[in-house]
């Protein structure tokens, strides 16, 4: 039950760092696009 949960997790972690990473790349063409 336990990996189940650390599995999970994990996905979750994951999927919220590709969200970040998504978000950063917007703000940096946003960026470009002003300059």
């Amino acid at each position: 039950a336990a990996v189940k949960v650390m599995a999970k997790d994990l996905i979750r972690t994951r999927h919220q760092i590709t969200k970040f990473y998504a978000l950063k790349s917007q703000l940096q063409g946003v960026s470009l696009r002003i300059q």
